[in-house]
């Protein structure tokens, strides 16, 4: 949240979200319980995937996956735009 109240702009998707199909995900439910996590998120889509799709989903989706790879990274971007050399995009 670039301004405000962090809470208030969260609470406001909360009371929505049967109304407009909004799923929460939390992070320490993903940590602790990724491949259920991800059910959850294929549930909602409407979508039944094989037990190794949700397994390779959950591997490509760790952290450091996910820091060595481009598409995630943002290595790719232009120096002038994102100077990974000073900072990475992906810290931990």
């Amino acid at each position: 949240v670039g301004w405000g109240s962090w809470y208030d702009h969260v609470k406001g998707f909360w009371e929505m979200k049967e109304k407009h199909q909004i799923l929460y995900i939390f992070f320490e439910d993903l940590k602790k319980t990724p491949l259920q996590q991800i059910q959850k998120v294929a549930h909602f889509l409407g979508k039944n995937l094989p037990e190794e799709t949700l397994s390779q989903i959950a591997r490509l989706s760790t952290f450091d996956h996910m820091k060595n790879n481009p598409m995630a990274n943002n290595s790719d971007f232009p120096k002038e735009i994102l100077n990974q050399s000073k900072s990475g995009f992906m810290r931990k």
